[in-house]
């Protein structure tokens, strides 16, 4: 079976933290496959324009997410994994896009909600962005507890 050598997260952190389903799964893909693992926060343009917003009506302030990319970096570090953060500040798809080039990712972790659209039912609108876009593997999470909107 193929080793994959470098695992791309991707997760917003709006909240202060990745969620723990999405980080853990990461976490043990990349421990398993002693890859390198990038954790990635990528802020849509439109959200720069809340900085003039008060922080308890956009969640975590974004001067905020360096730090917590670097608790989560500390959390990966203490179980053994090589991780390193960036925060991106653009359109999601293209960011990441750019980011799995760049580091050569052969593994792209999302989580994935299903939010709009047709084909937002069945993977989610990013992530289903991402399969024509980069040439690695994809692994999309579901949140725990998660309940399909379609039925059969």
């Amino acid at each position: 079976m193929k080793r994959f050598r470098n695992v791309l997260l991707v997760a917003r952190l709006e909240d202060g933290s990745v969620p723990s389903y999405l980080f853990d799964r990461a976490l043990s893909l990349a421990r398993r496959n002693r890859a390198k693992l990038t954790l990635i926060d990528v802020v849509p343009d439109n959200d720069l324009a809340s900085e003039l917003l008060p922080p308890e009506f956009i969640g975590l302030d974004l001067r905020d997410r360096p730090e917590s990319l670097a608790r989560h970096a500390r959390m990966a570090q203490k179980k053994g994994v090589d991780i390193e953060t960036a925060l991106a500040v653009g359109r999601p798809p293209l960011a990441i896009t750019q980011i799995a080039h760049e580091k050569q990712i052969d593994l792209l972790v999302m989580g994935t909600v299903c939010r709009t659209g047709i084909r937002g039912f069945f993977i989610g609108n990013t992530a289903d962005g991402m399969l024509r876009r980069v040439d690695c593997s994809l692994l999309t999470v579901k949140p725990d507890g998660f309940i399909s909107p379609v039925t059969v």
